[in-house]
């Protein structure tokens, strides 16, 4: 506890003066933790059960192999499209599979989670990424191939990828990584402000001062 208040000081120490002091904070946040962990014991059994499951870390690695292996079908299903071939019917089965998958883990969250669910940002995009998968798939499945909205089959199968995003929060490495370029973006722009102000600069420097000289090299017939 006392490391976490030291480092809640560090990151806020500079606007302490403009609202709760950092050990205010801290107190807060703690508080904050207490009333879910004291919400969190009055689940029903049924329910601790489930959400032990999908915080344990063999279901989210189990549920990204299972997104790895969705780009796989995905890029096997674009390949297909783009020579204008039939679907293999093992792909549309393994398709069906995975978003049967899928369906079943956010259940299981939304059962576990209720509202806290829709805080998550990535378990909202999986929810968006679902449903409009669900909702694709039902019209190309009851639909005429000659009706269906291929396009939104195409969006369809870029949503899928998106869940790939998971993969930020599963690995620490890559989260680190991303977060990094995130917070580096800022120095990056301005160093490429800066680029383009210098080459500015010497093109300025170079029409006023070297297009002269070399206009009257090539009057002379230097060139």
């Amino acid at each position: 506890a006392g490391s976490i208040r030291t480092s809640v000081s560090v990151l806020v120490g500079g606007n302490s003066g403009h609202g709760r002091s950092p050990d205010d904070i801290f107190d807060h946040a703690q508080q904050a933790l207490a009333d879910k962990e004291a919400s969190r014991a009055k689940w029903s059994d049924g329910r601790k059960f489930v959400h032990k499951i999908i915080q344990s870390p063999a279901f989210d690695m189990s549920m990204s192999c299972l997104v790895l292996l969705n780009m796989v079908f995905v890029v096997l299903e674009v390949n297909v499209s783009a020579r204008q071939d039939t679907s293999p019917a093992w792909l549309s089965a393994a398709n069906f599979l995975v978003l049967f998958l899928y369906f079943v883990e956010t259940i299981l969250k939304l059962f576990a989670l209720r509202s806290e669910f829709f805080f998550d940002p990535l378990s909202v995009l999986d929810l968006f990424v679902i449903t409009v998968d669900c909702v694709v798939t039902t019209i190309v499945l009851f639909m005429p191939v000659s009706l269906a909205p291929l396009v939104l089959a195409r969006v369809a199968r870029i949503l899928k990828v998106t869940r790939a995003l998971r993969m930020l929060v599963i690995f620490p490495e890559m989260n680190v990584l991303v977060k990094g370029i995130f917070f580096a973006s800022k120095t990056i722009w301005w160093g490429v402000t800066l680029l383009v102000a210098l080459l500015c600069f010497w093109s300025i420097f170079a029409t006023l001062f070297i297009h002269p000289i070399v206009m009257e090299l090539e009057q002379e017939g230097y060139w």
